[in-house]
């Protein structure tokens, strides 16, 4: 277990360092210059060439990375070109609203998935197993912005039940907060939802019918709910489990667009803005924060994999 934690931590390092390396390239490889959106239209070249000095925009783009990796290293990620505002300060004032919706979208994703799956299978090819299977591939096929347009139009706007937009701190007032964070998300856990529930449904479907352990249980007189339940159920979470570490990039990669749509003070919305003003500290910043947390789920992932199934612990020791 110690081997793997420290080659998965490794292999976490390098991920960090390419997608660093690469977002920092391409964000300094797009057309025109930071200098230049901050002045304005009007302004002159001197004016520009002044403030890209100032900047240090006119050293070589591979020593200023360079720069910028040896003050991350020590937790300083510099400052915002745009507001002079130390971009560790602004991260953190925005990690609570997307946390909060990142959180609240896997939780939902992760207990809709389950539920949907049992019900599904307690009649399978049934009424009921064809509409969620059906509407699991709607889901699939939605993206998670117009689906949270859709939400707006009917909840928030046609009847008037919930807020379409804005954001409440769960610190200043908690039932606004939760008010304003169910249509995001819903939105947000759509896809993951739709996902897991046919990833779950299908293996316990499989194990259902193929397993030996359901076959000795029926003839034992075991009840189809219990083999279900506490049987099928439980062994069918292992998959389940590693899927939710691949689908966590998905749920933060979403929330970009999902804090955008509902107006959400988040990562993400911070994120789009700062590509516009071609604000590369920020940029970075929030890169690495959504990079890390990925990895560090990944991790934790595969500890809990390994703790839970000694058989995986063996084989990754082995290999």
């Amino acid at each position: 277990m110690r081997r793997m934690i420290l080659a998965r931590l490794a292999s976490g390092v390098l991920v960090l360092f390419g997608v660093t390396l690469l977002v920092y390239f391409l964000v300094n490889a797009l057309p025109g210059s930071v200098a230049a959106v901050m002045l304005g239209d009007q302004a002159t070249e001197e004016a520009v060439s002044e403030l890209s000095a100032q900047l240090g925009l006119d050293r070589p783009v591979i020593v200023r990375y360079f720069e910028w990796m040896g003050g991350a290293l020590t937790g300083d990620l510099g400052k915002s070109f745009t507001s002079g505002q130390p971009v560790s300060e602004a991260i953190l004032q925005r990690i609570p609203a997307t946390a909060q919706l990142t959180f609240m979208a896997l939780v939902v994703a992760i207990f809709g998935s389950v539920l949907l799956s049992v019900v599904s299978l307690s009649k399978p090819r049934g009424v009921i197993d064809r509409t969620i299977s059906t509407s699991m591939f709607v889901l699939l096929a939605t993206p998670n912005f117009l689906l949270g347009l859709l939400l707006v139009l009917a909840v928030a706007v046609s009847w008037s039940l919930l807020p379409s937009s804005g954001w409440t701190s769960f610190a200043d007032d908690p039932i606004d907060n939760l008010r304003r964070a169910i249509l995001p998300t819903l939105a947000l856990a759509a896809g993951p939802l739709a996902m897991y529930t046919r990833l779950l449904r299908g293996d316990m479907m499989e194990q259902m019918l193929r397993s030996d352990y359901v076959v000795t249980a029926r003839a034992k007189g075991v009840s189809e709910r219990t083999i279900r339940l506490r049987h099928v159920l439980r062994n069918s979470l292992f998959p389940l489990l590693t899927n939710i570490g691949l689908t966590v990039g998905i749920l933060v990669g979403g929330s970009v667009v999902i804090e955008n749509v509902f107006g959400i003070p988040g990562l993400g919305r911070y994120l789009v803005q700062s590509i516009g003003s071609r604000d590369a500290p920020v940029v970075l910043g929030v890169v690495v924060i959504i990079a890390t947390t990925v990895v560090i789920v990944n991790l934790l992932i595969d500890i809990l994999y390994g703790v839970l199934d000694p058989r995986v612990r063996h084989e990754r020791s082995n290999s």
